[in-house]
């Protein structure tokens, strides 16, 4: 367990084992009477909580009535029983099973989710955020995206040179928003009511699972020294069209009230420790 390295109000990290955000801490609140680094954990994700823009207040509505908002009411006991936090992490280290490196220095934390298209994150200690989420694109029409958790993504994380370097290659796949509209919501509800249960793996297989891929692939080099980044991009297989920078963390599969994210909208922070290059060499855009 590797606690953040400041508290990260305004947003997560984007390098989640899924592509929603949200943070159960039940668990962490049991076991952060024992464990100073669950401590750590839950201190820092609920640090300026009060905050009207902290990551626990847009989580989406489904997932809050899933667990969510449960796990954290039943956590509310166990707080005043959470012992001291451990120190800060320093170093790096590679989660293998994750498939995400974390690189702790005392100005900043970087992360390299090498199983969601290699995504880059890095966090100043007040909290300021870089993230390259890597790139959009259509092909024949269809959307595209390298920033989705891909298990057929094949990634290696070894020590190079003084250097730490992680490598992605994935298949890309077709992706779509679904536009919600009164007669599709009737058409939805009268199906429920003939299909039933029947009618779930149908809806996760159209709206959440991507079985299909485009003939496209994607490939990530990103060498870490420290807490700076340097990214060498490059795609083959089928032409992409379109092709631009992911400013999102995560796409949405549904529409929900709950879900807004003020990410989406917010300017974007400079790019000072990461670079990416796309595979003709030349700097690709910040």
């Amino acid at each position: 367990m590797r606690a953040p390295a400041a508290p990260r109000p305004a947003r997560s990290s984007g390098c989640n084992s899924r592509n929603t955000d949200y943070l159960v801490g039940y668990g962490l609140a049991r076991w952060g009477a024992d464990d100073p680094a669950a401590s750590a954990v839950l201190r820092r994700s609920l640090a300026a909580i009060e905050a009207p823009r902290h990551f626990l207040h847009q989580v989406d509505d489904r997932y809050l009535a899933h667990y969510v908002h449960t796990s954290w009411f039943r956590a509310l006991p166990h707080m005043q029983r959470i012992g001291p936090p451990a120190p800060p992490p320093r170093g790096i280290r590679w989660f293998p099973h994750a498939r995400v490196l974390v690189s702790h220095a005392e100005d900043s934390s970087l992360y390299v989710a090498a199983g969601k298209g290699g995504v880059v994150v890095r966090v100043e200690p007040d909290g300021r955020t870089e993230l390259d989420a890597g790139w959009r694109a259509d092909i024949r029409g269809h959307l595209t995206t390298t920033c989705w958790q891909e298990p057929a993504a094949q990634v290696d994380a070894r020590e190079e040179d003084a250097a730490w370097v992680v490598r992605t290659e994935m298949p890309l796949r077709p992706h779509a928003f679904l536009r919600p509209t009164p007669l599709k919501h009737m058409a939805l509800r009268i199906v429920g009511a003939i299909a039933g249960r029947r009618l779930v793996p149908a809806l996760k297989a159209r709206l959440i699972f991507r079985g299909r891929t485009t003939g496209a692939r994607f490939r990530r080099l990103v060498r870490v020294e420290g807490t700076t980044a340097r990214i060498r991009d490059a795609f083959s297989g089928r032409p992409l069209e379109n092709v631009r920078r992911e400013g999102a963390y995560s796409l949405r599969h549904v529409s929900s009230g709950g879900g807004f994210s003020f990410a989406e909208t917010a300017p974007p922070h400079p790019f000072a420790r990461i670079s990416t290059w796309a595979a003709d060499g030349r700097p690709g855009e910040p």
